[in-house]
């Protein structure tokens, strides 16, 4: 009975309130029965600060675990901190996180989105990369306004169709195409003009209409 007794004491840990005071290399908790340096235990995700009411469980020996942060006197802002990978997990639900200021979400790394269907609404949107690369099957915009400032800008096609109310363009220095084939067609006036304009062929140089003035 007096060993039970004594392994009883042993495995029964005590639990107190106290407060957490800045120490070399850590942090201490201050309690009614001392002061002691403290460890955080996995379940406490926020990580504690010195300035905090804390519970704390121990058995007379060291480590002093904080199990909970109960008071923050300070305005450092609560972080929930993980000692490795850490996942967020709902087999039966759904996540939402919501903030009245904001989110951040931020990585040395890389950040992953992978969904069935992925929905991004906002009033306002920036978005800043160096180096972007798009692969898809379809894509589709409704926007009523488009602006595009860049240096150089390249694409290659296999086939492109524009259908627009008015075109409008201007190429302050040099505009070139080149073609297997070329057929303009207008439906009341074609105009041509230019300080120099010339027409070469190889070949032929037809000119048809009800009328022809030169000069």
């Amino acid at each position: 009975m007096g060993n039970m007794a004594i392994d009883l004491r042993q495995a029964t840990a005590i639990q107190e309130f106290g407060d957490l005071e800045g120490a070399e290399g850590g942090l201490r908790v201050r309690t009614r029965s001392g002061t002691y340096p403290v460890k955080r235990a996995v379940s406490c995700l926020i990580e504690p600060v010195a300035g905090d009411r804390v519970l704390v469980a121990h058995d007379g020996d060291d480590p002093v675990f904080v199990l909970a942060v109960l008071e923050r006197a300070s305005a450092a802002p609560s972080r929930v901190v993980f000692g490795a990978d850490a996942e967020f997990f709902a087999p039966r639900g759904r996540i939402e996180i919501g903030a009245r200021d904001g989110i951040r979400i931020a990585s040395p790394q890389s950040v992953e989105l992978t969904s069935h269907q992925l929905r991004v609404n906002a009033a306002d949107a920036q978005l800043t990369l160096e180096r972007t690369s798009f692969a898809g099957t379809v894509l589709n915009t409704c926007v009523d306004t488009v602006k595009l400032v860049a240096t150089s800008l390249d694409a290659v096609l296999d086939r492109w169709t524009q259908r627009v109310r008015q075109s409008l363009r201007r190429v302050d220095e040099l505009d070139q195409l080149k073609a297997g084939q070329i057929d303009h067609a207008a439906r009341d006036t074609l105009a041509l003009h230019g300080k120099n304009t010339l027409v070469t062929a190889n070949q032929l140089v037809k000119v048809d209409g009800e009328q022809i003035h030169v000069g």
